[in-house]
């Protein structure tokens, strides 16, 4: 069991993370009308000196949506904790958890459609299933985590696993989620076998209706990000160097949680899914531009066939780097 997922360790986090959310929560509602009064002001301002559109007043209210959903969330999975007999009856916890999380991710995502004034439009989403399927994408904003919940699991009922950054946890809905259901939170400073042999288990046993997500990249594209996996590359692997120049709009995959998830399930199809939209919004400071409002997010997907997929770890590695160049095609034809 991982360290995160130890009894003492859930109780001391939470005893911080669910407070502190609810708290926020209360701030934020009794101070939003002078919040508001400011964040317009601000805009106003802003507006009159440099055209920028209104961003403080949108971050505001999309606060207050997150802290809102975020203790909604966490009320639901206690709900669910009770009707399955104080979590005794396993089946049923997880089962609850499942609508509670595509709900929770739904909500969020259409929050930030309106408020951001964003268009959506996905093709190949098909692909997508049936399971078992190890489905890959990238990661270019705060944003993107829940789109494979609102595109895949959601209309599809498919049940995701994901791979996640361990930071994650401090968010209370996401913990509390985010365990109950076989997810795995990575360590992303630790490439240890340890790591490798619990994304293996995250694989391992998935079906018709199942799959596992996985952002092989690791972190969100910046291209200051990108000159720096090339310097790690140029000394970790210099034989899949030149190839991975060839990216401009992804950072090479790192190969370990895709490689683990591949032998963990020897009989799923392997989903790419690549978006465009929401790059250069990597961090929270990226929004005050306004750059976001009125961008069109477009997302496709496409399905490889195991059969396809080579056997040996060297035609992986080349087999994967191939594919990822694809995504970053994909990426560039659409901006």
């Amino acid at each position: 069991m991982p360290d995160y997922d130890r009894r003492s360790a859930k109780v001391r986090r939470r005893l911080v993370t669910i407070p502190r959310h609810v708290l926020g929560l209360i701030v934020v509602t009794i101070t939003l009308p002078l919040l508001l009064v400011a964040a317009l002001i601000f805009d106003l301002v802003r507006w009159a000196s440099t055209r920028r559109r209104f961003m403080a007043s949108r971050l505001v209210l999309f606060l207050w949506v997150y802290l809102f959903l975020g203790v909604l969330g966490v009320i639901a999975f206690g709900f669910g904790w009770l009707l399955s007999g104080f979590g005794l009856r396993r089946d049923a916890l997880v089962a609850s958890a499942y609508p509670v999380q595509t709900r929770w991710a739904t909500a969020l995502f259409n929050a930030g459609k309106v408020l951001f004034r964003l268009s959506f439009e996905v093709t190949g989403d098909d692909a997508a299933k049936p399971g078992p399927i190890i489905m890959l994408m990238n990661h270019a904003s705060l944003l993107d985590v829940v789109l494979p919940i609102t595109v895949v699991a959601g209309p599809h009922r498919m049940r995701l696993r994901y791979l996640l950054k361990r930071e994650l946890l401090t968010d209370p809905a996401i913990d509390i989620g985010g365990l109950r259901l076989p997810n795995y939170f990575v360590d992303r400073r630790a490439a240890t076998l340890g790591e490798s042999s619990a994304i293996r288990q995250l694989a391992t046993g998935i079906g018709e209706r199942d799959g596992v997500l996985i952002y092989p990249e690791g972190t969100r594209f910046t291209p200051a990000k990108l000159e720096r996996a090339l310097k790690r590359l140029a000394k970790s692997d210099p034989e899949h160097l030149e190839a991975a120049r060839k990216l401009r709009h992804v950072l090479p995959p790192r190969p370990a949680g895709t490689l683990a998830a591949l032998d963990g399930s020897p009989d799923a199809d392997v989903v790419f899914a690549a978006h465009v939209g929401l790059t250069g919004l990597a961090e929270i400071s990226d929004f005050w531009s306004g750059a976001i409002i009125g961008r069109e997010v477009k997302m496709s997907l496409w399905r490889v066939p195991r059969s396809s997929i080579p056997e040996d770890r060297k035609g992986r590695l080349d087999w994967l780097i191939e594919q990822w160049q694809r995504v970053d095609d994909w990426v560039d034809e659409a901006l």
